[in-house]
């Protein structure tokens, strides 16, 4: 039977991908992965309660992101335990946000309703931020953990798994970018250009939780031929349209919260594709490319029409630039092999 691990599976669009697959996929077994144990069971229960009838099979494990001691150790875990994996859902995400600037907010609104709730410019977040291993902390949350996972997966993913990456709307091409290494910063015009390993790891970036979207982006178009050449492991790229999560509900007082998940529904009302407004509507391309085999090339977002209904939206990964991509495989490769010898040594030395 198929094992499914979906991180951040706790609430919002995890636990929505969870509630998918078990209403899809017959005799699935979800691991949901969390940070505490307290979190976990609660998941568990909150599955459990919600589908009393079936004869659920439910498993756990912790994962911390922000620590890759604990990506390391889980990832040792979940192969022991399980052996073969079907599909991994890298899903939980973070963003480093400190508040909302009104004035670009009114701004936005000014200039389109719609496509201020689409593509919203307005989110203030913390620069610089670094986590307990010294990487970016919104970069080592949602991607590198993650692409540090995967990669110890693979082996027991071969011949059939699936690599579902939850990416956003909000993956502008002007959020994130990465110079070429081999230049140095006399060799580009702004002087205050940041070092390639700073870019990277959004450490200068005033939007890093867009700019980690874009860079999710980037690696997968750049790195999906080589997974299914050398394991035989599709990786699809999906995004759940806007819904309303607790990625921005944990920054903002309730009232306004719910008004911004009010003016959801009024801008799909109004002929809006992308908002799903539910995480469960949001998770179907999530669902979608775990039982279709379609292109990996593209990326898979959800959508619906004004009343709801629901459809899957085929899109290309805007502006791509081959070479970029090309250095941003490279360097994300470079990393992963620096943390895993590094990791590893620890284990010996233990």
């Amino acid at each position: 039977m198929p094992v499914a691990v979906i991180t951040g599976a706790n609430s919002g669009l995890g636990f929505a991908i969870a509630c998918r697959l078990i209403e899809a996929v017959e005799g699935i077994t979800i691991v949901v992965t969390c940070r505490s144990t307290a979190k976990a069971e609660d998941t568990l229960r909150r599955l459990h309660h919600r589908y009393p009838a079936k004869a659920l099979k439910l498993d756990y494990t912790l994962l911390d992101l922000a620590s890759m001691r604990s990506v390391h150790d889980t990832a040792k875990e979940l192969k022991e335990r399980f052996g073969r994996i079907d599909y991994l859902y890298l899903n939980a995400g973070a963003g480093d946000f400190i508040g909302l600037d009104w004035k670009q907010l009114a701004l936005d609104f000014w200039n389109g309703f719609i496509t201020a709730l689409t593509a919203p410019t307005y989110k203030l977040q913390r620069i610089g931020r670094k986590s307990g291993d010294g990487l970016g902390w919104v970069f080592q949350c949602n991607v590198f953990g993650h692409y540090y996972l995967m990669n110890e997966l693979l082996p027991v993913m071969k011949d059939g798994g699936k690599i579902i990456w939850t990416s956003s709307l909000e993956a502008f091409p002007w959020a994130f970018s990465y110079p070429d290494p081999t230049k140095t910063l006399s060799d580009v015009a702004d002087p205050s250009t940041s070092a390639p390993s700073e870019t990277l790891q959004l450490l200068t970036n005033t939007h890093s939780y867009e700019g980690s979207k874009r860079l999710t982006d980037v690696l997968h178009v750049a790195s999906y031929k080589s997974i299914f050449e050398s394991y035989k492991v599709r990786q699809y790229l999906t995004h759940p349209g806007i819904c309303g999560t607790n990625i921005m509900a944990d920054h903002l007082i309730r009232p306004f919260f719910w008004g911004m998940f009010a003016c959801f529904y009024a801008a799909r009302l109004f002929g809006s594709i992308w908002h799903t407004c539910t995480a469960h509507k949001g998770a179907l391309s999530s669902l979608y490319c775990a039982v279709i085999d379609d292109e990996m090339s593209k990326k898979f977002g959800s959508g619906t029409d004004r009343w709801g209904n629901e459809r899957i939206m085929r899109q290309e990964v805007e502006e791509y630039d081959e070479d970029e991509g090309e250095r941003v495989h490279k360097a994300m490769n470079d990393l992963y092999r620096e943390w895993k010898e590094k990791l590893e040594k620890e284990d010996q030395e233990a």
